[in-house]
């Protein structure tokens, strides 16, 4: 009699037959569940990419019009001068492309999806003369500083950011932040006194004492008259 012998059992033909329609089913399962769950998890994932893209392009935004503020309604030249003088805390790249965002500025026509300069290049800046008021009045394709930035992708998004649908026509703009963060450009400088906004011309002071030396009463006729009367006397006496 033999003992502590093991036996080894196989399934049968049919068994395995059946075992492997059940891996078959499950695997066709879990592929139409995938296939259903993919667009759905890309979704998402595209969602949270656009608005991280709205929050750094708004932050870039917020700190051209604190430039602005502390600059005398001047626009920034680079993103550059931004980083360095703390008014924004690193050039943040686009986080649909993961490349660096396309500055745009006066006088820049945008027609159509941004072409913008190659990485790593800073936008020429052209000296304008300031117009009327002390807005700069660029001539066409004259850049006198940076007003916002734009996208490089020119994909369709699915969140709607004033009313676009592009990622590269979404407008990360200073002028979209001067009414959230009480701003109008022009008023530090265009006070009393400030040019184009003077007093009516011929206004003097008011008119000094009667007799006093070298001054008029304003109505063209001298003062410092000396009559009979005596020295001191601003009007003739008796």
């Amino acid at each position: 009699m033999q003992t502590g012998t093991s036996r080894r059992t196989t399934p049968a033909p049919g068994d395995r037959g059946y075992i492997m329609v059940v891996l078959l089913i499950g695997m066709g399962v879990t592929a139409i569940w995938m296939s259903a769950a993919l667009p759905a998890w890309r979704q998402q994932v595209q969602r949270q990419l656009e608005e991280e893209l709205i929050f750094i392009g708004e932050q870039y935004a917020r700190a051209i019009v604190l430039y602005q503020k502390k600059n005398r309604d001047q626009l920034p030249q680079s993103v550059e001068i931004l980083v360095s003088q703390r008014y924004l805390r690193k050039a943040w790249k686009d986080p649909i492309t993961g490349e660096a965002f396309i500055p745009v500025g006066l006088g820049i026509p945008q027609t159509g999806p941004p072409t913008g300069p190659p990485r790593g290049n800073t936008p020429p800046v052209v000296p304008v003369q300031p117009g009327r008021g002390g807005t700069p009045q660029p001539a066409q394709g004259q850049l006198v500083g940076i007003s916002g930035v734009r996208s490089r992708s020119q994909e369709t998004s699915i969140k709607i950011y004033k009313n676009l649908q592009q990622h590269s026509l979404w407008p990360f703009d200073a002028a979209q932040m001067y009414a959230v963060m009480g701003y109008r450009p022009g008023q530090g400088a265009q006070g009393p006194g400030a040019p184009g906004r003077g007093g009516p011309p011929g206004r003097g002071g008011p008119p000094g004492p009667v007799g006093g030396p070298g001054r008029s009463d304003g109505r063209g006729g001298p003062v410092d008259q000396r009559g009979p009367g005596g020295p001191g006397r601003g009007r003739g006496g008796g």
